[in-house]
């Protein structure tokens, strides 16, 4: 039995539970909490001093994502920052061009505060030379406005996770075969340095395609848990710890839900959960529901799996190099491979007869008493006990099992194994005159800490955490909404509406999509009715998010109410239906996709019969460059309200950004037919652009002036000139083109139209009518225009492309360059980019007739579907690209599939 200074659960518990008070009171909490036991004592004050003197190096510290790197800054003189690719708890992914080696790579960093957090992993993982692992390059140190960060760089990888394959359905059986072996190959090389990765799953798993085979290369990515294994005693070289327990639940080997260290037979174990993934496409997370689901008998077991899932480590493979060597082409046990649903029968009947399994998600979060100056301590007293009482009611329902510990029974049981993982701290004190609330969620052991992303969030850095104005009524249901939130567990029930107020509240939800100003009004009326419902502010702040996003001037007003409705609901419950569809659409707007995507997916999940949050989280998901989620999401957002008009929209832009001119034609003319009249021009407007697209220029013509004839918006004008100019009726495009310039300035609804993507065309026009001085003067009105935009939002790719163009048409190929190749990396499959993207290396090709922007071209439409080629064959300005040999064999290599015509005259 392990004495208590040895049980490392408990002292580092007790630490991290003493760093939660304020530094003068931990001396005295670390005496109560150890109870007399004066060896505890000594070794939970020795933590403690050693913590606070390496500010917080042991332990996770407390922190939201920030983006240190912003897109086009050049790192260390050498890396041209491209794009934010991927985030997690503690590091951040961002694609660069090494303008010293000319080439792609991947930078990584910590957020700021997490530096300490990344050496391990340089120090260990660079030390691995293998194909099937991401290699890691050099250590570099950039300063930024929070101080030097060091990053690391890598090889950039493209390519679908493991995880998003096994979305899309079953692997093929060959193929699964050499993606378990080229797995294994690369794992078993980490562990012959030495090295634990501590989080193995299908999602850090990159599938690579390879052009030449037509297969994929397995790349193991993100050793963000990897240590380097202890040396035996006496051996040579440095003796580096081992792996604190961590990972991702489904994967996790029982003996780490023990408490145990991380060990190479811990991998395997995740190894063989991946390999179940391969070969049925079901993670084996729940072995009581997989045997309902498949009542297989216990035949074709298979000695791989049975090795690699073994609740006893020491019965496992011990170590990757092992299994390797079971997966030759000369062993026989592949059949594995072969019988999915044998394969579950399998895992699930080893997996119930054992004494240990993986537990589901489990929660058990201490309280500590809120802390505050003499004269609050009735008040935070008081307010300790409403927020206990509100903690200890949530119910983790199907998703988590959940306990609440008081604060006066974790001091009473602290020389007890506590068992916490995460404690819940605030500090009642007076601001300006008002009393707040700060109050942050902790995570006590390994695997990140959770971070406050709210608008009611302060602070930077370690220091940010959640600030809520003091109310008796609301604060300590905010408290318990902010666990939930936090934990994504099932939601609070909604307190009960008065009357007056709930009919008020029904009849602007109504309205909301029709009449935005009437919902307005029947939102504040059910407001003034009662003053304590989270619904009806929250409503309010979607409402004017929505005015301001679909108004035609982008009316900063309407965010500023927006925002101030949505701070006033979350200081009432940070939980509340439609909080987080705002919160999520206002970090879109930010350029902030990942931070977005996570509070729109807790939405998605708050109001399951809205399809609006679906549709923000498909927006967020294509602009990270997330396609194939985009499509999915839009997709369900259709099942969810099948007759939103909105929700055809979308997915019809959807399906034009991915050149299917006939299927976007054909949903948005479905949108059309749901939408309210005021919104019909406008959507038909859509149409009429898609079908010139498609090369029905006839019907496009009469679509757009019907649409203008409704509604002679600033947009259709637009589109109207775009289609003339495939008819090579410039003159007249021009006139559209000029007339679109003119409303905007004037002040006309602007919606869905871009004033740097109609100065192209414009200068454009221009050029092809000889007007080479007004094209030029086009060209740079476009320009500032165009940087205007990415002042707002760096991450917005698209713009990009538009400075692409720019610089090419002002003779300046070194920035075109520059600009184009940002975009088509932050979006290599999207057919606006592409189109932007040949328009820009024509133009310069046109300039200065040097092959290469040729050749750059043809590169780009390798990948282009069958119907944005045909689409490019029409463009009159291409029409040199039309002569190519090499495009017109890649024309008749793709021809547009012969189907009912979408647009009708």
């Amino acid at each position: 039995m392990l004495t208590k200074v040895k049980d490392d659960d408990l002292v580092m518990s007790l630490v991290d539970l003493a760093l939660a008070h304020a530094p003068e009171a931990r001396d005295a909490y670390i005496e109560r909490a150890c109870a007399g036991d004066l060896e505890l004592l000594a070794e939970v004050r020795n933590y403690v001093r050693w913590e606070e003197t390496m500010d917080r190096f042991l332990l996770d510290p407390f922190r939201v994502p920030l983006y240190p790197f912003a897109r086009g800054e050049l790192l260390a003189d050498r890396f041209r920052m491209v794009r934010l690719v991927a985030e997690g708890g503690m590091g951040l992914v961002y694609e660069a061009w090494d303008e010293r080696l000319r080439k792609r790579v991947a930078v990584k960093c910590a957020h700021p505060g997490f530096d300490t957090r990344l050496p391990p992993e340089v120090r260990h993982a660079r030390e691995i030379a293998h194909p099937n692992v991401c290699k890691i390059f050099d250590i570099h140190t950039a300063s930024t406005p929070q101080g030097s960060i060091e990053f690391f760089t890598m090889e950039f990888l493209e390519g679908p996770t493991l995880s998003d394959r096994l979305r899309r359905g079953p692997v093929a059986k060959r193929e699964a075969k050499r993606i378990a072996s080229q797995i294994s190959a690369g794992l078993a090389e980490a562990h012959r340095h030495g090295i634990v990765h501590g989080d193995l799953k299908s999602n850090n798993i990159i599938l690579v395609p390879q052009a030449e085979t037509g297969g994929v290369r397995a790349v193991i990515t993100d050793f963000g848990l990897a240590r380097g294994l202890a040396q035996p005693s006496g051996a040579e070289g440095s003796q580096f710890e081992s792996a604190r327990p961590g990972g991702a639940p489904d994967y996790m080997a029982p003996e780490l839900w023990r408490g145990e260290k991380a060990t190479p037979a811990s991998d395997v174990y995740a190894l063989g959960v991946v390999f179940c993934e391969l070969a049925s496409g079901v993670r084996p997370s729940s072995p009581e529901a997989l045997l309902k689901s498949h009542p297989a008998t216990y035949r074709r077991w298979n000695a791989i799996l049975r090795r690699c899932l073994n609740s006893d480590p020491a019965q496992r493979f011990q170590d990757a190099v092992e299994v390797e060597q079971e997966l030759e082409p000369s062993s026989t046990v592949w059949p594995w491979i072969l019988a999915a649903a044998a394969l579950l029968a399998i895992v699930v009947g080893y997996i119930t007869r054992e004494v240990v399994q993986a537990p589901g998600l489990s929660y058990t979060l201490a309280m500590l008493p809120v802390e505050s100056s003499p004269d609050l301590t009735a008040l935070a007293n008081t307010l300790s006990a409403q927020i206990g009482k509100q903690l200890a009611g949530i119910d983790g329902g199907n998703v988590a099992r959940f306990k609440f510990v008081p604060a006066d029974r974790i001091q009473r049981q602290a020389a007890d194994k506590l068992g916490v993982t995460h404690f819940l701290r605030a500090r009642l004190q007076k601001e300006n005159g008002a009393l707040v609330l700060r109050a942050a969620l902790d995570r006590v052991r390994a695997g990140g800490p959770l971070p406050c992303v709210s608008i009611l969030c302060a602070g930077t850095g370690g220091d940010r955490n959640w600030l809520i104005p003091y109310d008796e009524r609301h604060t300590p249901v905010a408290l318990a909404a902010i666990v939930i939130s936090t934990l994504n567990l099932p939601p609070l029930a909604p307190a009960p509406m008065k009357p007056d107020a709930r009919q008020h509240y029904e009849q602007g939800l109504l309205n909301m999509r029709l009449d935005t100003a009437k919902a307005v009004s029947l939102f504040e009326q059910a407001g003034a009715e009662d003053q304590d419902s989270a619904l009806i502010p929250a409503a309010l702040a979607e409402v004017h998010w929505a005015m301001f996003w679909n108004g035609g001037r982008r009316d900063m007003d309407e965010l500023a109410e927006a925002k101030k409705w949505l701070r006033i609901a979350e200081s009432r419950d940070p939980d509340v239906r439609a909080a987080h569809q705002v919160e999520g659409s206002l970090y879109y707007y930010a350029g902030l996709y990942g931070i977005a995507q996570k509070e729109l997916e807790r939405a998605a999940e708050v109001q399951p019969t809205s399809a609006n949050p679906l549709i923000w989280l498909a927006k967020a998901l294509e602009d990270n460059n997330q396609p194939d989620l985009a499509g999915e999401a839009f997709q369900k957002a259709t099942e969810v309200e099948p007759g939103y008009y909105r929700t055809w929209e979308n997915r019809a832009s959807y399906y034009q950004k991915r050149s299917d001119y006939r299927q976007a034609a054909t949903m948005m003319q479905q949108a059309a037919s749901l939408a309210p009249e005021f919104e019909k021009p406008r959507l038909r407007s859509f149409v009429g652009a898609y079908c010139a697209e498609a090369g029905e220029f006839d019907a496009s013509e009469q679509e757009l002036r019907k649409a203008i004839a409704g509604a002679a918006t600033v947009h259709a004008r637009y589109l109207l000139g775009y289609t003339l100019m495939y008819r090579k009726q410039e003159q007249m495009a021009l006139q559209e083109f000029e007339q679109a310039v003119q409303l905007a300035a004037k002040g006309s609804n602007t919606r869905n139209f871009s004033l740097p993507l109609t100065k192209i065309y414009l200068g454009i026009a221009y050029r092809r009518l000889g007007q080479d001085a007004k094209a030029k003067q086009a060209y740079s009105d476009g320009l500032q225009a165009a940087r205007k935009e990415l002042a707002i939002n760096y991450q917005d790719g698209y713009v990009n492309a538009y400075l692409g163009y720019f610089y090419a048409a002002l003779h300046q190929p070194e920035a075109a360059w520059e600009e184009i190749e940002k975009s088509r990396s932050a979006f290599r499959d999207h057919a606006d980019v592409r189109w932007r993207a040949v328009l820009t290396y024509e133009e310069l090709y046109r300039n200065t007739h040097d092959q290469r922007y040729r050749d750059r071209t043809l590169q780009v439409l390798m990948d282009a579907p069958s119907q944005q080629l045909a689409d490019m064959n029409r463009w009159p300005d291409l029409a040199d690209l039309q002569h190519d040999p090499q495009f017109i064999a890649l024309l008749i290599s793709r021809p547009v599939k012969e189907g009912d015509r979408v647009c009708k005259k």
